[in-house]
């Protein structure tokens, strides 16, 4: 055997109808989301909606988002949670650690949160990121507003592996 010598980061869902009460391998689908090198998915769904955030470890470090009207069999992108949001965005490029992706069941807003070093000052020198950023959208994914919910002194390290966040069912 010849060996190996590449590989192609991706993501991928697998829809099985009926899936939780007969699952059965032979009748599941699946699809391939993305390739641009992506990593770190996390999925969430409002009951009608799912959603897939994922980490651009390719190209940029940017968050990704795609979303499913019909329990996964399609896919499209919508908007994505860093891309816009000013120093956000430039705190977040190459700079930054994904954590979660929420939808409210209730409101069918949707949250993504990420933290993120200074630009300049900490970008490609360190990965203790010192800011907390929650992106926010309540028009299923098309637009974010990312806002600081959090800094810290420079270096120090809120990523803890994986930043996290949940909604309060209410």
């Amino acid at each position: 055997n010849p060996p190996f010598r590449s590989a192609q980061l991706g993501v991928s869902a697998i829809s099985c109808p009926n899936a939780a009460t007969n699952f059965n391998i032979a009748t599941c689908t699946e699809k391939i989301i993305d390739t641009a090198g992506a990593d770190r998915s996390w999925i969430t769904s409002d009951g009608a909606h799912v959603y897939i955030s994922y980490h651009d470890a390719g190209n940029s470090s940017l968050i990704h988002v795609q979303r499913s009207d019909d329990d996964g069999v399609t896919w499209h992108q919508v908007g994505d949670p860093v891309v816009g949001q000013d120093g956000a965005t430039g705190n977040a490029t190459f700079n930054n650690t994904q954590g979660n992706i929420v939808a409210d069941p209730v409101t069918h807003d949707v949250y993504d949160i990420y933290v993120a070093g200074q630009a300049g000052i900490q970008k490609g020198t360190s990965a203790a990121f010192n800011n907390v950023y929650v992106s926010h959208s309540n028009d299923m994914g098309r637009s974010w507003t990312a806002t600081l919910v959090f800094h810290a002194p420079l270096f120090t390290a809120l990523n803890n592996v994986f930043p996290a966040l949940a909604v309060d069912r209410v």
